[in-house]
């Protein structure tokens, strides 16, 4: 289950990439940091 959300996000991270650049995806990180702590 993990596994899929982790590749989920990694694809939603890279659209974020290619659309809004870089200043969304530090935000991004920040809330997958939060979901892997909890």
């Amino acid at each position: 289950m993990l596994n899929l959300w982790f590749h989920v996000t990694v694809n939603l991270l890279t659209v974020n990439i290619i659309r809004n650049g870089k200043e969304l995806i530090i935000v991004d990180l920040e809330m997958l940091d939060g979901l892997f702590d909890g």
